[in-house]
Parts: structure tokens; sequence; C-alpha cells
């Protein structure tokens, strides 16, 4: 669940890819960001939220990203430049936008 302002960029993206390379040592979120920069660009954190079994499932940009524990159990609050993004039974990882562009 997440306020509104926030852009789920996983939404912006195609349902369907036609995989032409198959190299694997560039991982998931490295070609996202490579192929769709401009949803990135000034930003300076990266917030994939996968499912327990380990499939992205949303992805969110902003610059000032903190988190924080919440009364519901299995779940975690996150305040994305100011809008809050809450995950519930779900795994999430941040990276810095400057370690994963090429």
């Amino acid at each position: 669940m997440y306020e509104k302002g926030l852009q789920d960029v996983m939404n912006k993206l195609p349902q369907k890819v036609l995989v032409t390379n198959q190299d694997r040592s560039l991982p998931f979120v490295n070609r996202m960001v490579n192929q769709f920069h401009n949803y990135f660009d000034g930003r300076s954190k990266i917030v994939l939220i996968r499912s327990q079994l380990g499939k992205p499932i949303a992805t969110f940009a902003g610059n000032r990203v903190s988190y924080f524990a919440t009364d519901v159990p299995n779940s975690t609050g996150l305040i994305i430049d100011g809008k809050y993004l809450f995950i519930y039974r779900c795994d999430f990882t941040m990276y810095d936008t400057s370690l994963i562009k090429r």
C-alpha cells in the first residue's frame, strides 16, 4: 500500500518482454534501471519489493528513504520523499542508484 504521489515504476514496465540477451552477469535491477533510466534519473535510492517467493512486485525511487518498524507483525513502513509506503509480508531491498547505473 502506498500514498498518493509515489510512483510504482513496475507499473510503467511492459508486462511481457522479449529476451534477446541471456547474460546472467547483469542482475534484473541493473537491466531495469539501464532500460528505463528516465524513471530513476535524479533519484538517489531505489526500493525493490519482492514477494515471499522472490518475485519482484513493486519498485520505487526517491532521494530520501527511511524505514521503521510498525505495530503490524511482519510489516515495515517506509517514507520515500515524504510519502508513506506500507510493506506487509514482503521482502525489500534498498539500492543506491549510483551503484547500479553504468
